[in-house]
């Protein structure tokens, strides 16, 4: 049998920050529209508390976020591939593990919507989940698996900060559809920034969401500071949309805290965060859109029960 243990830039060289994960100021259950990535894939990945292992209580206000199977944790130091249990039922779903920001208020773990719906909790009900970390079948050794994924997300990271700006927006635009949305260009909402990108929900994927104003960064600019930062703000509380800044080179880490009635959600994206975005959702690519940043599967033979 083989496992698959990561994903490399095929030819290729060696806030709450990272994956598009903020909520649409929407209830609406979303049980009505639910396309879950699928049960947790046992046959090829196992539960691995030595990579990483977490709990808490999730307290799901029933506010529909972004599409996608993910969960925040205080306690992540990088994104990673996880299994969500719901501890109280035995559901569980793979999905991806985000850093939450430990200044933040509220409960120690966030669920998307997604996330919550495949596992059967419900809007306002405190419920015990446990998160795991997720190894290929096999002998291979940790230090072995996390050599090779090492690599590949070094070559990644190379690759995308070499794009040029126009070859950046393509990516970010591509990812955009990956997570099912729809895009189209217009004018930077800011001053300095790339063409933006405005995301529409896809129709006739059955999601109700609002459109998502992404604004692209150039590859070599600064991180972004704290005017830039409250002028697109500025600009998202008047239209209603949620917001996304891609920002290779990051943001200062003196961004300016909102006030509590600001319901503006702006998300931040860095390098590390296109990457996560691209890897999750790089198979509901079209073949154009991967040809964009083609990876390759690297494997790992499994031996064993392991």
């Amino acid at each position: 049998m083989l496992g698959l243990a990561c994903l490399a830039v095929a030819g290729c060289a060696e806030p709450q920050r990272g994956g598009f994960s903020g909520a649409a100021r929407s209830n609406i259950d979303p049980l009505d529209v639910l396309t879950p990535q699928g049960p947790a894939d046992t046959s090829s990945l196992i539960r691995a508390p030595e990579v990483f292992a977490a709990s808490g209580t999730v307290l799901w206000n029933g506010i529909r976020t972004t599409r996608g199977i993910w969960v925040a944790h205080q306690k992540a130091d990088r994104s990673r591939r996880v299994r969500i249990v719901n501890s109280e039922t035995g559901a569980e779903i793979d999905g991806i593990l985000y850093r939450r920001d430990n200044s933040g208020s509220g409960d120690q773990v966030t669920l998307s919507s997604d996330a919550a719906a495949a596992l059967a909790i419900s809007a306002g009900t405190p419920t015990s989940v446990a998160i795991f970390g997720l190894r290929p079948t096999g002998a291979t050794s940790v230090r072995q698996r996390r050599t090779v994924e090492t690599r590949a997300e070094a070559e990644l990271a190379s690759h995308i900060a070499r794009l040029d700006d126009n070859s950046l927006v393509q990516v970010v635009a591509a990812a955009m559809r990956g997570m099912g949305y729809a895009t189209i260009f217009e004018p930077s909402l800011v001053n300095g920034a790339l063409t933006g990108i405005r995301a529409y929900p896809r129709p006739d994927l059955g999601y109700d969401l609002p459109s998502i104003r992404v604004t692209v960064r150039p590859a070599s600019a600064d991180p972004m500071d704290g005017p830039e930062y409250t002028r697109l703000r500025e600009i998202l509380s008047q239209s209603g949309d949620l917001g996304a800044v891609i920002s290779l080179n990051g943001f200062e880490g003196t961004l300016p805290s909102a006030p509590k009635s600001d319901f503006v959600h702006l998300e931040l994206v860095d390098l590390e965060g296109l990457m996560n975005i691209w890897l999750t959702h790089y198979e509901r690519l079209s073949d154009p859109d991967k040809a964009l940043m083609p990876l390759r599967p690297v494997y790992f033979l499994a031996a064993g029960k392991q």
